[in-house]
């Protein structure tokens, strides 16, 4: 994955007579296009991703995996030791998270799975679900007490 100084495009909307207009620019090229609003999400979201990937990589440094043992041809012994807590950590994680969705109504697991574990905001969710702030809002209130529920009965 690329880190964020080697991202290759910026982004910007400009507002002119009430409409927005959405802009793209290759770095490597400096060409500019405009972009729909489709496009400018997908390639928000990217970036997004990147910078929780590259904050992730900064909090845990880089995981090793047998691959990456295999793949350097240099069979450090010291690689074999390496903490496999994170994959039993990860496996729990997503054995409650599907039990805890089996809770949710279906509006309440796109808004738990979008809002709450992918970061996306509640305006966002709200376009583009076409349903209002406060809906996604009270979906997030309603979550939050089953999950309060949840954890304190588990």
């Amino acid at each position: 994955m690329k880190t964020l100084k080697d991202f290759d495009y910026d982004l910007w909307a400009i507002e002119e007579n009430g409409k927005k207009r959405y802009f793209a620019r290759v770095k490597a090229t400096g060409e500019e296009t405009e972009i729909d609003l489709n496009v400018m999400r997908l390639l928000l979201s990217q970036e997004k991703q990147m910078r929780r990937e590259y904050a992730r990589q900064q909090i845990e440094g880089t995981i090793l995996n047998l691959n990456a043992i295999c793949d350097s041809c240099n069979m450090d012994e010291a690689a074999w030791m390496a903490d496999t807590h994170h994959i039993d950590s990860d496996l729990l994680y997503t054995d409650i998270k599907t039990e805890f969705c089996k809770l949710l109504t279906d509006s309440q697991r796109s808004v738990f799975i979008e809002c709450l574990i992918e970061g996306k905001s509640q305006t966002e969710f709200a376009l583009d679900h076409r349903i209002s702030i406060p809906m996604v809002n009270k979906q997030i209130r309603a979550i939050r007490k089953k999950a309060k529920k949840f954890f304190t009965e588990g």
